[in-house]
């Protein structure tokens, strides 16, 4: 018994640690930057980490062979403790990496993206009577209303997005390897898939914050409310749709799916926990971008 908790309490040892530091700092001027980035540390770590190895071994599954033992030991609780370590350091390595490659791509791309939107509801004629308002204070990073709407989403497109891109690699005749599930195509074509799909929510999001009107009009607000709205009701029902497919078509690999989902929610989560930290560089471009092409002669120089 004193095994068990020793070994649970290495397990929360990495939260214990990063849950201090977000203690410590919760009285200087970065506070709330050291509280998003606790949250998303510890997403990481209890979805995906942690979660995903609970799961392989309840599912028989790749189980560890620290956990593989019917009884712990002291002898298993060193490399336990070494195995941890190397994970924790895994995943703040892993969680560096989205920050300095994969989330600037997407506050990148999402204003060209919000760009081609804004184009196309209002039309090439219609783009000199868009105007937009954008708060040059330091952006606020105390709540998460914005982040929920966007979690909610992304949750809803879940089943639906890893069951299209199951089939799509069943199709393209790229088997997926059942003995190395944190290595297999599903994963690379997954972290691509996440990129576009957050690019084009960040896009959706930005004509809200940019303040985007079209004459009295906001069509930012319009166009995030029915974009959201019309993706989550769709979405549910693919989802739900989804999940009954898989089961009945691909028996055996689900695993797969529950490990992919976990990994899915945990980058989830620590884009949003970056969200109001990094969306502040994509309005900047987006507001140059559209500045530029509503310049009469540089927008008919574009199109001639």
């Amino acid at each position: 018994m004193n095994e068990l908790l020793i070994s649970a309490a290495l397990i929360l040892l990495p939260n214990i640690l990063v849950a201090l530091i977000v203690f410590i700092m919760r009285y200087t001027r970065f506070r709330e930057i050291a509280l998003r980035a606790g949250i998303a540390f510890t997403a990481f770590w209890l979805i995906y980490c942690v979660g995903s190895s609970i799961v392989f071994y309840l599912l028989g599954v790749q189980p560890n062979p620290v956990y593989s033992s019917p009884n712990l030991s002291k002898s298993a609780l060193k490399p336990l403790a070494v195995y941890i370590g190397s994970l924790t350091m895994y995943s703040f390595t892993l969680t560096i990496t989205y920050l300095i490659f994969m989330f600037p791509f997407v506050f990148f791309l999402a204003p060209l993206i919000g760009v081609l939107i804004l184009l196309y509801v209002v039309k090439r004629k219609g783009i000199k009577e868009v105007t937009f308002w954008i708060d040059l204070k330091p952006k606020k990073l105390v709540g998460w209303e914005e982040e929920k709407e966007v979690l909610k989403l992304l949750i809803a497109l879940l089943p639906v997005s890893l069951y299209f891109l199951i089939t799509l690699l069943k199709l393209l005749q790229l088997e997926l390897d059942p003995h190395v599930v944190g290595s297999t195509w599903l994963g690379w074509v997954l972290e691509i898939y996440m990129l576009f799909l957050l690019s084009f929510i960040v896009a959706v999001n930005l004509l809200y914050t940019s303040r985007v009107y079209h004459g009295n009009r906001f069509v930012g607000e319009t166009i995030r409310r029915n974009t959201f709205n019309n993706l989550l009701s769709i979405s549910i029902v693919l989802s739900s749709v989804s999940l009954i497919l898989f089961v009945q078509i691909y028996r055996g690999i689900e695993y797969l799916f529950i490990y992919f989902a976990l990994y899915y929610v945990a980058i989830t989560i620590v884009f949003l926990s970056f969200f109001k930290i990094m969306e502040p560089a994509s309005v900047y471009i987006f507001a140059k971008i559209l500045a530029f092409i509503r310049a009469e002669n540089k927008f008919q120089r574009i199109f001639d």
